[in-house]
């Protein structure tokens, strides 16, 4: 354990490249990231089953991987109705329109996915599937730091 964390800018380089690589496939695919889902922070953890990238994002990140329908007659219902979970994040973003009230630009957008939806981009599934050799690669430094650590006790 102590190698991996002596080794840890390696690793961290390696899950910064991944990070990027989300972030790239985000502006590619037409998702406007701005704030938490551009700024995203991430990190490298020990588990059970191996190391871990582990990234920290905010809630409506599967709006953008996965969409959204239509609405149907009867919607699924979630925690907050869609209307309310706009607002808040047009306050969060400090988006103060012109000429329409927050509420009304809030209604105008709920309408607008109520009806024709939400395209998933899969900006996450995309950079999962580039970063294979990412993930190779991240082996290779792991055996790298065993056979490090090996050869030190051989010494």
């Amino acid at each position: 354990m102590d190698a991996f964390i002596e080794h840890s800018p390696k690793l961290y380089d390696l899950a910064r490249e991944v990070a990027d690589t989300y972030r790239n496939e985000l502006r590619d695919r037409g998702a406007v990231a701005q704030g938490d889902l551009k700024n995203f922070k991430y990190d490298v953890e020990m588990t059970d089953t191996g190391l871990d990238v582990v990234f920290n994002l905010p809630e409506y990140w599967k709006w953008i991987e996965y969409g959204r329908p239509p609405t149907t007659a009867t919607p699924k219902r979630g925690p907050k109705p869609l209307r309310d979970l706009i607002k808040e994040w047009l306050e969060t973003k400090g988006i103060n329109p012109y000429k329409i009230s927050r509420d009304g630009l809030a209604y105008l957008i709920t309408r607008k996915i109520h009806k024709t939806g939400y395209k998933a981009r899969h900006p996450l599934q995309q950079a999962m599937l580039m970063t294979r050799i990412q993930q190779e690669r991240m082996a290779d430094i792991v055996c790298e730091i065993m056979l490090e650590e090996i050869k030190k006790e051989e010494i």
